[in-house]
């Protein structure tokens, strides 16, 4: 059985996962540094850095069981535009004037806790869209996209 393969297909979404992947990590990098900026406060830093990294570990095995139960291109694309209304928020807050240290954390909470969607359902459309053998090719770069957030963004 000669099955066409789906390798271009998975480079278009892997390029969109580590775009995505790096961008949250730089903007959740950048608030931390700007809060530390504007309170002098290391405690308010890593507040801000804990709320944007924990609902996406928290979230995991629950966005996992969701990613198998529904359309997982839906809940890319859900995971991804509901996360930006998080950025979008902080990004309004600062346009009116400094924005407090309660509006980032709801702004980086609400981001991460969408951004806990992508990963499960990217990993799972991958392995449908692959075969075994792309699969094995693919599994480093899958690796890479989903640790971007975490080593490259912070670089």
């Amino acid at each position: 059985m000669n099955k066409q393969s789906n390798f271009p297909k998975f480079m278009l979404l892997w390029a969109g996962e580590l775009i995505s992947a790096v961008g949250g990590g730089l903007t959740s990098f950048g608030l931390g540094v700007y809060v530390f900026r504007q309170t002098g406060s290391a405690a308010s830093m890593a507040l801000v850095t804990l709320l944007a990294f924990l609902p996406i570990l928290l979230l995991s095995i629950p966005a996992g069981v969701l990613a198998d139960r529904y359309d997982r291109r839906l809940l890319m694309m859900l995971g991804d535009g509901c996360s930006a209304l998080g950025i979008l928020y902080i990004l309004l807050c600062m346009m009116w004037g400094e924005a407090a240290l309660w509006q980032i954390c709801t702004g980086v909470f609400i981001s991460s806790t969408f951004s806990a969607l992508l990963e499960p359902s990217y990993r799972a459309t991958v392995t449908d869209l692959l075969t075994k053998e792309e699969y094995s090719k693919a599994s480093g770069l899958v690796s890479l996209a989903g640790s971007a957030r975490y080593l490259i963004s912070p670089v």
